[in-house]
């Protein structure tokens, strides 16, 4: 091979191993990672293509970043506008007195940067509500207060008033509305604000007096007895009584009522003239026939307002627009229309007896329902009439007593009768005078019996409450050439029924100590008490309820003027106060219910005898008065505490008189 072959050759083959180099190091550079190895290509993962989907979800996300930021920004700029920044309040005394004004308090403010405009308020008021008048006061013909342009941050208030005549406990809700815009917001806002208020009292004073039961036949009176309290405004109402079966009793016109009482229409009354004396409305009637046992009858009192012409019975006419108007001038319009407002009533029944012997029992002055006591002696009065047209011979007549909890033992009767399975059976061996009883004959039975104690009962099954009436069976002579018909005993032959509902039994313990049971001294001074010397002891009560819940529990006692309050007390529940004034002190409990551990209330007492009262037995603590109310029978509960003495009786180291020989006489 020529020398130039070999130097071509040798050229050719630098210049393929440059170029090989080359693209060597190409690659190493594209296939190394970051440390600078050389990647195996074998191990490569090759990524998938982004598709439509995640283009289109970007392009979503990032239109709502951008929307933020728009809203944001107008929200700067436009000064922080919330349309819902609006408060609306309504206020008013949660508790009311009928027929007493009031005012109703309706608030507003605007908490936006920025104005509100074209603003109206309304308010809806409760049924029972009569509008007197309003500050701004509207103009006629108007239902709604308006206002041009209320400024950032600024408030505003309407007072209207006005006065709830309705039923206690009766829901009186009041509504109040305000509509609104803003400025650059073509949308109305809406804000509501309610209150319910709830009548408390009448503010008067009713008392219903009626007979349990009545005979077909006889005039029978029921009284309504009223007057005004302190605070009440009530002195004007009608009364109206509705029988629950009108063809069946009939009115009887009483010509003697007393002044300020005015006979409308038969069971209508207008009462007027109602102050803080006591006065009363008579309902006379009688029964016709007896078709059922009992009548009920429906008493309501009703306060007879008038309105203007425009004024619905809700007053939401009353109210009427303006602008910014400061008069409180009312509205000016003719009072023609008569609304009458049902402020109470309640329903009594009496039980109609129509028998050939009319029996007629009385327990503790009241032929009704009523609330018995543990312990408690009932003295009953039985009386009979013969008011048929026939004399009645051979007449037999039963007192029942139902209950477990009556003490036969302690029967009490003039004419010894006898007793078989809880009935007291008079014949003529008892009273001579049944064995014949001309027509309008009549006499009276007294007897007595007493419930058992609690003591004997606890731990017991016992009944809760007593059943009492009479019957009779009697021969009835027959017309003339007829045979005497035998009156067996039947429904018809019965007196009226009373119920007579055991009452809770409030266990009441007081005691008044020097030294508690572990002979550690509560109290402090001398004992006997000393003529100079301050002697300090330690006064206790607790309570327990024994059948059914309490409430309005109190217990009181004035203290001698001889004897201080300490200043040092304490009670487990309820509220133990001293009223320096009178001298009393008082221990309110709202409720005491069954089962609930015994509560106490404790407080010092401190004497300092004087020379007039040496070798005196000093009263420290007098009786203390306790009541109550059962939640069953609703009856009210009235006790007396015992007298404590300076003798310290129920100390078990001085009461026994161990201690210096102590007699509780001041040394």
């Amino acid at each position: 091979m020529s020398r130039n072959k070999k130097i071509e050759k040798i050229n050719d083959e630098a210049v393929e191993f440059n170029r090989q180099r080359t693209i060597k190091e190409g690659l190493s550079e594209i296939y190394q990672d970051d440390d600078g190895e050389i990647i195996d290509v074998k191990k490569l993962q090759i990524k998938p293509r982004k598709g439509w989907r995640w283009w289109l979800g970007s392009f979503l996300v990032y239109l709502f970043i951008i929307a933020l930021l728009a809203t944001a920004i107008f929200y700067w700029f436009r000064g922080g506008v919330d349309p819902t920044a609006v408060q609306l309040s309504l206020e008013a005394p949660k508790s009311l007195v009928a027929g007493v004004e009031f005012e109703y308090k309706l608030k507003y403010k605007n908490q936006n940067k920025s104005a509100l405009k074209n603003i109206s308020l309304k308010m809806e008021y409760p049924q029972n509500f009569i509008f007197s008048d309003s500050q701004p006061a509207l103009p006629e013909n108007q239902k709604e207060w308006k206002i041009d342009q209320l400024e950032a941050g600024a408030e505003g208030e309407i007072v209207v008033r006005g006065k709830i005549i309705n039923e206690i406990g009766k829901s009186n809700v009041a509504v109040a509305e305000m509509y609104y815009s803003l400025d650059n917001f073509s949308s109305e806002y809406k804000k509501v604000a309610t209150l319910d208020s709830s009548v408390e009292s009448i503010g008067l004073e009713t008392v219903l007096v009626s007979d349990g039961s009545a005979l077909v036949g006889e005039a029978q009176k029921m009284v309504l007895k009223y007057k005004l309290k302190e605070g009440g405004s009530l002195n004007h109402f009608w009364l109206t009584v509705e029988p629950s079966d009108i063809s069946q009793v009939e009115f009887i016109s009483d010509t003697s009522q007393n002044a300020g009482v005015k006979l409308v229409k038969p069971w209508v009354w207008e009462v007027s003239d109602v102050d803080g004396a006591e006065k009363e409305v008579k309902i006379n009637f009688k029964f016709i026939d007896k078709v059922k046992d009992k009548y009920a009858f429906l008493i309501k009192l009703e306060a007879r307002e008038f309105l203007p012409v425009s004024m619905e019975p809700s007053g939401l006419e009353t109210v009427a627009s303006s602008t910014t108007a400061t008069s409180s001038d009312s509205l000016n319009l003719p009072a023609t229309q008569e609304q009458d407002y049902l402020f109470h009533q309640e329903t009594t029944e009496i039980q109609v007896i129509n028998n050939e012997l009319n029996l007629i029992l009385v327990a503790n002055g009241s032929d009704q329902d009523q609330g018995v006591n543990f312990g408690q002696t009932l003295n009953y009065s039985l009386s009979y009439a013969n008011s048929g047209s026939r004399p009645i011979e051979n007449a037999v007549i039963m007192a029942i007593v139902e209950g477990n909890i009556i003490d036969w033992t302690s029967l009490k009767d003039k004419y010894k009768a006898k007793v078989n399975d809880k009935a007291i059976v008079w014949t003529e061996n008892e009273i001579p005078e049944l064995a014949r009883l001309a027509p309008g004959d009549e006499g009276i039975i007294d007897f007595s019996l007493k419930i058992k104690d609690f003591d004997k009962l606890k731990g017991k099954s016992f009944d809760q409450q007593i059943k009492s009436y009479a019957k009779f069976t009697a021969k009835q002579e027959a017309d003339i050439d007829g045979a005497s018909a035998e009156i067996k005993e039947d429904e018809n032959n019965k007196s009226n029924i009373i119920v007579g509902k055991l009452n809770s039994d409030l266990l009441f313990k007081e005691s008044l100590l020097y030294f508690n049971d572990d002979n550690v001294p509560l109290g402090n001074g001398p004992i006997p008490f000393a003529v100079g010397q301050r002697t300090v002891v330690r006064g206790s009560w607790s309570m327990l309820s024994s059948l059914h819940d309490l409430h309005d529990v109190e217990i009181s006692l004035k203290l001698p003027d001889y004897v201080d309050w300490a200043d040092k007390s304490n009670a487990s529940a309820g509220d133990l106060s001293y009223d320096q004034t009178s001298r009393t002190i008082t221990w309110r409990l709202s409720q005491l219910n069954v089962g609930q551990t015994e509560i106490k209330a404790d407080f010092d007492l401190a004497v300092q005898p004087t020379e007039a009262q040496r070798r005196q037995l000093l009263v420290i603590m007098p009786k203390a008065k306790i009541s109550a109310i059962d939640s069953v029978t609703d009856s009210q509960l009235n006790k007396e505490g015992k007298i404590k003495t300076s003798k310290l009786e129920d100390d078990i180291i001085i009461g026994s008189g161990d201690l210096d020989n102590n007699n509780g006489l001041v040394k």
